[in-house]
């Protein structure tokens, strides 16, 4: 009798674990499935954005009021990069990083700002 009631708990509880598996799995299908649905919503978005790009073009015109020494003199450090564009002009070239260099001449030894964080950290005027 008790055989039959071990073999009879023992059956019970494979079952109960199967269940529990094949529900958690379900679950995690789910889930996943969920997931994929957002990703793909997202990934539409995105290559919509990317097949009809709306570029909006600008000419910029470079000055030579970099030039002018005078204005060289009005920088001040921590000005920000706005004021220093207000100032001098769009810069012939940058190069970003940690220091951001502002190149207003072909010559890279002079005519340059630097800046640190977004603010002016030091420049060298027109030779």
């Amino acid at each position: 009798m008790n055989k039959k009631i071990y073999s009879f708990l023992l059956f019970f509880v494979i079952i109960f674990l199967s269940s529990s598996s094949i529900f958690s799995q379900q679950l995690i299908n789910d889930e996943l499935e969920k997931r994929i649905s957002e990703l793909e919503k997202r990934v539409a978005i995105l290559e919509k954005m990317i097949s009809s790009p709306k570029i909006n073009v600008q000419k910029i015109e470079l000055t030579d009021k970099w030039k002018d020494r005078s204005l060289w003199r009005q920088l001040k450090m921590n000005m920000s990069m706005d004021e220093v564009e207000a100032l001098l002009g769009i810069p012939k070239k940058i190069d970003g990083g940690a220091v951001t260099t502002w190149y207003y001449s072909s010559e890279s030894w002079h005519s340059y700002v630097k800046f640190y964080q977004g603010q002016l950290d030091g420049w060298t005027e027109p030779q």
